[in-house]
């Protein structure tokens, strides 16, 4: 609902130059030309990837679809999630033109502020919008129309407060970029330590002993509990208890039995996606491919838990990888004083992972919540002029 009466209600077509255009998909080269064309992935929730290009011949009709800064591309056919997905081409890629499976747009900059246009597109009534609007004979392939696109409604206040909003999400973005950095930073150096920590490269002080060998029985025992599983059918949004699976996210979901998974901590290893947590708390295991694990006599159990994250386990698809984790040979210091340190060392890495990453949504979330407002209406900017009166 439109709250005031200065934010006008358009359409695309009412802010862009010319006509929203199909590209062209040449076939790809052997070897690089100069000239490339922007693959499906290229376009991305976080920007444009630019090693997501092909090389192409350069043609007349290369030619009509290269790309210059200002230009704003469109995913018209994609997954359900992907397809809508837009962007401004800032000149990343020299000679770089836009496949068939996208769409061009150039604003009319003198009624909407590029950027302003971007965040607009970008919004979740706008993504909402084309989503709606996709269609397919393929669940897994849809795609909007030109007809679509120059539809997308557009909410236009005044020219000089869209800079402003455009400049107070450009703050936010800058915050997710350096937070992003810093995760990235952090989870470098925490593969660094691993790689030193756990192959006895860079001992501790005062531990001098050799690192012994020896196999997966010697250090890991398989603890699994199937009265305490729990289906996928069978996972709730809420509950009594977490489901920890071999899915990627930490908890799965929520179950209300009584039944659960309370001797911790354990290792739980994913026996489909050779995924590795550490679970310090009571849980329902997920009842496909979860694996549990705890250490035996020999180690330190989150020493244990490290080591096992840093094996080299060989990807075998969606196959069962137990086989292949029980056939590492394993090395470690056989003082659990060292042990723990090595440990203590590692999870003082995790904990800052876990506080930028925590950071990180933290600040997306407020970002998504100020656009709602900012680009709505429902919250106005105050211009530096009004500031000053």
């Amino acid at each position: 609902m439109n709250l005031r009466s200065d934010i006008k209600q358009l359409t695309l077509a009412d802010v862009i130059q010319g006509d929203i255009k199909n590209g062209y998909s040449p076939n790809s080269t052997e070897s690089e030309t100069g000239y490339w064309v922007l693959g499906l992935g290229a376009l991305t929730d976080a920007g444009l990837n630019p090693t997501e290009i092909k090389p192409v011949e350069f043609n007349d009709k290369v030619r009509s679809t290269l790309l210059e800064p200002g230009d704003f591309l469109v995913s018209r056919s994609n997954t359900p999630d992907k397809v809508g997905r837009s962007l401004r081409f800032k000149g990343e890629i020299k000679n770089c033109s836009y496949p068939d499976l996208m769409m061009r747009f150039r604003p009319n900059t003198q009624l909407i502020d590029a950027s302003f246009l971007e965040y607009q597109l970008q919004s979740a009534g706008v993504r909402a919008y084309l989503k709606s609007c996709a269609a397919g004979s393929s669940a897994s392939m849809v795609k909007i129309t030109k007809s679509t696109v120059a539809n997308t409604p557009i909410q236009l206040p005044p020219r000089a407060e869209q800079t402003k909003i455009a400049q107070i999400l450009s703050t936010w973005d800058k915050a997710i970029a350096t937070t992003e950095r810093l995760l990235a930073n952090s989870q470098h150096q925490k593969q660094a330590l691993m790689q030193q920590l756990l192959t006895g490269q860079k001992p501790f002080t005062g531990f001098q002993e050799e690192w012994q060998p020896a196999d997966f029985p010697s250090l890991f025992l398989v603890k699994n509990d199937k009265k305490t599983q729990t289906t996928s059918s069978n996972y709730l949004g809420h509950g009594a208890t977490p489901i920890i699976d071999q899915g990627q996210a930490l908890i799965a979901g929520y179950t209300d039995s009584q039944q659960v998974y309370k001797d911790v901590p354990v290792i739980v290893f994913g026996d489909h996606t050779r995924i590795i947590k550490w679970i310090d708390f009571e849980f329902s295991p997920g009842a496909d491919g979860t694996q549990i694990l705890k250490t035996s006599d020999l180690l330190d159990p989150h020493f244990g838990y490290y080591l096992l994250s840093n094996a080299e386990i060989p990807s075998l698809g969606y196959s069962r990888h137990m086989r292949e984790l029980k056939e590492i040979k394993f090395f470690y210091p056989t003082d659990k004083t060292e042990q723990q340190k090595i440990a203590q060392v590692l999870a003082t890495a995790d904990a800052e992972i876990t506080n930028l990453q925590a950071q990180l949504a933290k600040l997306k979330l407020e970002k998504k919540a100020l656009m709602q407002q900012l680009l709505t209406g429902q919250r106005r900017v105050r211009l530096d002029d009004e500031a000053a009166a």
